[in-house]
């Protein structure tokens, strides 16, 4: 799928000015959250700033307090809601990280012991391949 150009085609942009159906958890002025369509685990919600922004090296410094705050908040909402043990909190960032809607989102996914959710393969580095870094 090539990436999204402009927000005028893109799905999280329709989904914030309710142009687009979408199971809202949370909203603000500044941010939307909604559940995946496409879990990992039951409740995989996204929290998604209104304005287009395609990643996060393009959100403005001043729109960060604003996202991860609502991030914290769903967070926290989901994770008392679901009763789940922990939760896995992150992006994707570009096409080669896995980033398949281009417009900025953060993942919250609930994790249960047991739940075998599976992330990839890790890497095993030697101290060596660490200190290139």
């Amino acid at each position: 799928m090539p990436p999204v150009r402009n927000e005028l085609s893109c799905l999280f942009c329709k989904i914030a000015k309710n142009e687009e159906r979408a199971q809202v958890v949370f909203e603000d002025k500044k941010t939307i959250s909604f559940l995946d369509t496409r879990p990992i685990s039951k409740g995989h919600t996204l929290v998604v700033p209104k304005c287009h922004y395609r990643n996060l090296l393009e959100l403005p410094q001043s729109e960060v307090t604003a996202l991860f705050s609502a991030v914290r908040k769903v967070a926290s909402k989901v994770k008392v809601g679901l009763n789940s043990d922990g939760l896995n909190i992150g992006l994707n960032e570009g096409a080669a990280a896995g980033q398949i809607i281009f417009h900025l989102h953060v993942h919250i996914i609930p994790r249960n012991f047991g739940d075998d959710v599976r992330f990839g393969n890790r890497l095993q580095l030697s101290d060596q391949e660490f200190s290139q870094f």
